[in-house]
């Protein structure tokens, strides 16, 4: 196979052509999971600021998310693929995957423990009044799924320090 760096005159091949399929799929998860949730969730905290936080409200935006999110990974998961061939996982990519996944399940404990505690008690410390708004279940339902989506935003950036460092 020829090198593109050779035929273009370069000694080091861009970063492109260094990254492997799997490190450019984790980037494109990162991005795409932070163009979909961060609006979402600065939306539904403002939501729950002003009191008007519903559950059916919650429902609508959440499936737009998720139809948004999926829709925004296949076309980038597409162009990857067709500016890069896909390998076959080896010992290496099982071991970062491993890995990432052991890290990502820490994350997702911790703010169990970390996250939802904290959030009750600086609510409760800053507008009391917003305290029987935190037992119901849109507000939990959206912390638990923030819980989630940091956890996973954690294992791709775990999978792509891994890759970068050459571990």
């Amino acid at each position: 196979m020829l090198n593109k760096s050779v035929l273009s005159g370069r000694d080091t091949p861009s970063w492109k052509e260094s990254m492997s399929f799997r490190e450019k799929s984790a980037w494109a998860s990162l991005a795409v999971m932070l163009v979909v949730y961060v609006p979402y969730f600065v939306y539904v905290f403002r939501l729950f600021g002003r009191g008007e936080l519903k559950g059916s409200v919650l429902l609508g935006q959440f499936i737009g998310a998720v139809v948004f999110q999926v829709f925004l990974l296949i076309i980038v998961h597409i162009v990857i693929a067709i500016q890069s061939r896909q390998q076959q996982a080896d010992e290496r990519d099982r071991a970062i995957e491993a890995k990432s996944y052991k890290i990502a399940y820490l994350a997702l404990i911790g703010s169990f423990f970390v996250v939802l505690p904290s959030a009750i008690s600086l609510v409760f410390a800053l507008n009391p009044a917003l305290v029987p708004g935190l037992v119901g279940l849109p507000f939990l339902s959206q912390l638990l799924l923030l819980c989630f989506v940091t956890a996973e935003a954690m294992k791709y950036c775990v999978q792509l320090v891994c890759y970068r460092l050459g571990i």
